[in-house]
């Protein structure tokens, strides 16, 4: 299994604009609570995961996400305001092609 999760950003947040190696964004990283992956059905080429922070995790203002698995980062064009009386849960698409040649 590929070890990944997805982390909220708070604080300042810089994203590179070449990602090569280890976490893509820096700021002050939430680490999801849970992550669930969903099942892969053949064909659809694509794979769903849903991270969710409890009630005492990733409070404060989120500016943005970090995923380890995709190597990507999401800036958020407004920031999202998460306090101790709310969850809050993030599902992300991968989604890829198949292009043959002959």
């Amino acid at each position: 299994m590929v070890s990944s999760s997805m982390t909220l950003i708070t604080g300042s947040m810089t994203i590179p604009t070449l990602i090569t190696t280890g976490s893509p964004v820096t700021g002050t990283r939430n680490d999801n609570s849970s992550l669930t992956i969903g099942s892969y059905s053949p064909g659809t080429f694509s794979r769903t995961r849903t991270g969710h922070w409890s009630i005492s995790v990733g409070n404060g203002t989120i500016l943005g996400i970090a995923d380890t698995f995709q190597r990507i980062g999401l800036k958020f064009t407004t920031p999202v305001v998460k306090d101790n009386q709310h969850t809050l849960d993030i599902t992300s698409t991968l989604s890829w092609q198949r292009v043959l040649t002959n």
